[in-house]
């Protein structure tokens, strides 16, 4: 009986005998039915989901479509529910459906219902997609259509979008400067190349044709960064990109009302893109990816960090991209171990990734990520389930490594973490929360010269570290430019006096929440100090406000926060010595 009801909603003949139904189920509750329906709805979703791979395989258009096609059953159930009077709303819903499905048909295309239907039974007799022979197979040759108008449209406004940004006719073409007319068009790319695409398109087009033609070279449009506006228009995007045939960074950061159209136009004019930034898009799914991953092969770099949609399936995807080195998955969340396996023993030539923040990535994968991917260059990891099979996982094998990030590291102890300093190359060393590594571990990592190239020292919350752990880094690591130590209350005044006196190049110092150092040596920052730009002292209670106030007067570079997260103010004139 449920199969008959998501038939319904593909097929008129269906909907027309439904009307029909008499007895007891048309007087069932209409609650109870809108939910056995969308139940019924929802495991349809499921089980394409896991036919996913068959499916792409006889038909790629069909798996661009599915989701929509779930979408609308979604709501033309609302729609068929919505009323109290189950034959009005039967009657309702059946008749916007056929004037939905009739009227794309006859915008441009001059077919008729019947024409297609009789096309989809000749279809279906060849076999050119699973299950043609259904009842589903109209409605998915219908939506075929629907979709295919939906980018046909929006490829004709983008065509409209293009001519209509031509300078206007009245335009002198000699009303530049003759001098600069003169100039070779390379030396005039090479002076537009310091302004933005904002400057180049409000400021340099509009003075002439000439400068125009030099504003819209495509060599200026190789990146294209849309992260500072998220309402851009769909037809603006991608006349935009229509425009920058070498495009080869495209960066859309929180794009939320990117749609499957959007990005089946765009997608067209990138055949060049090497790196994608589409960190945040919620809408972000599936379907996307494989429009994109399709039309894009030149893709090197990936980052979907924050993108609550992407799941192992889309990892299996993205495996696809033989040139892909660097990805970015940080908190996407529904990613598990193995999603990360199938990744890495696809791409063996990865030489960043980022899964920090999935707190439930374990040994397994980091374990894979090491054994396949041995020339990997930046890792970043959330140590919430790793212990020090992992780290040691990585000490043997990835010996290129540069950056090393783990956070939220308990489970790891002065086992494995002594072997770090097989890194040689490494520059970026993040250990967050450990707490069970001891003073003694910390002595030793930066007891020789393996660890004297970092430029980044993170070891925040890592109660072990002293002042005397604090003197060796001060030693070891003269090459440091940020350093973190926040919540190490252990460390006294006379540990900033080692910070403060050696590490000459620093330009970030994060010390919250040290409570036992007073400050009294930062009056010799500005001469000990010089390229120190970030000073953090948040819950550093015993460092005084006067103090801070007079190293800003004396720096005004230099940005400090005080105990209450504030920004310390100047001292006013008359109050300076």
């Amino acid at each position: 009986m449920l199969q008959s009801h998501v038939v319904m909603l593909e097929d008129p003949a269906h909907l027309e005998g439904a009307m029909c139904l008499e007895g007891v189920e048309v007087h069932q509750s209409t609650e109870m039915f809108r939910n056995i329906f969308l139940t019924q709805v929802q495991q349809q979703l499921e089980d394409l989901d896991r036919e996913l791979k068959t499916h792409l395989s006889k038909s790629e258009r069909c798996l661009m479509l599915h989701r929509d096609k779930m979408s609308s059953y979604m709501q033309q159930a609302e729609t068929f529910f919505s009323s109290e009077d189950a034959g009005d709303s039967e009657g309702a819903a059946r008749g916007q459906q056929e004037k939905d499905w009739q009227e794309p048909l006859h915008e441009g295309h001059g077919l008729s219902l019947k024409d297609i239907l009789d096309s989809d039974s000749e279809d279906s007799q060849q076999g050119d997609l699973e299950g043609a022979d259904s009842p589903a197979a109209g409605g998915y040759w219908r939506e075929e259509l629907v979709f295919a108008n939906k980018i046909q449209e929006l490829e004709m406004a983008v065509e409209e979008r293009v001519t209509a940004i031509r300078p206007p006719g009245d335009i002198d073409e000699e009303a530049e400067d003759t001098r600069f007319g003169d100039l070779p068009a390379e030396l005039v790319v090479r002076i537009f190349s310091y302004l933005t695409l904002q400057e180049l398109c409000e400021s340099a087009a509009p003075v002439c044709r000439a400068w125009y033609r030099h504003a819209h070279d495509p060599l200026l449009w190789q990146e294209l960064d849309l992260d500072f506006n998220h309402d851009v228009r769909a037809v603006d995007l991608c006349a935009m990109i229509r425009g920058a045939p070498l495009l080869k960074v495209l960066v859309m950061r929180g794009r939320n009302e990117l749609t499957i159209t959007e990005v089946s136009v765009f997608v067209k004019y990138c055949g060049m893109l090497q790196q994608l930034d589409m960190g945040f898009c919620k809408v972000l799914d599936l379907t996307m990816l494989h429009i994109i991953v399709d039309s894009c092969p030149q893709l090197e770099l990936v980052n979907v960090e924050g993108c609550d949609s992407i799941r192992d399936s889309c990892l299996t995807v993205l495996s696809r991209l033989p040139k892909l080195t660097v990805l970015n998955l940080s908190h996407c969340t529904s990613v598990t171990d193995d999603g990360v396996c199938h990744l890495v023993r696809h791409c063996p030539g990865l030489t960043s990734l980022n899964i920090d923040g999935i707190a439930w990535i374990t040994d397994n994968a980091v374990q894979d990520i090491a054994a396949c991917c041995p020339s990997m260059r930046q890792l970043y990891l959330d140590g919430d389930e790793l212990t020090d099979v992992s780290i040691t996982a990585v000490t043997d094998s990835c010996a290129q490594l540069e950056l090393l990030d783990i956070s939220f590291c308990e489970g790891v102890t002065d086992h494995s973490v002594q072997s770090i300093p097989k890194l040689q190359h490494l520059k970026h060393l993040r250990l967050k929360r450990g707490m069970q590594l001891s003073s003694a571990v910390m002595l030793h990592l930066f007891r020789g010269e393996a660890l004297a190239g970092l430029t980044y020292l993170n070891l925040t919350e890592c109660t072990a570290v002293n002042n005397g752990v604090v003197e060796r880094i001060s030693k070891c690591c003269a090459e440091l430019r940020e350093l973190y130590l926040c919540w190490c209350w252990d460390i006294t005044e006379e540990g900033l006096e080692h910070i403060v006196n050696n590490l000459s190049k620093l330009h970030h110092l994060d010390l919250t929440g040290l409570d036992k150092i007073s400050g009294a040596c930062l009056t010799y920052v500005p001469s000990t100090l010089p390229h120190l730009t970030y000073l953090d002292l948040q819950q550093c209670n015993r460092v005084q406000d006067e103090v801070l106030s007079a190293l800003v007067s004396a720096e005004p570079g230099l940005t400090i926060v005080d105990y209450y997260g504030n920004n310390v103010p100047d001292l006013p004139e008359q109050c300076r010595s």
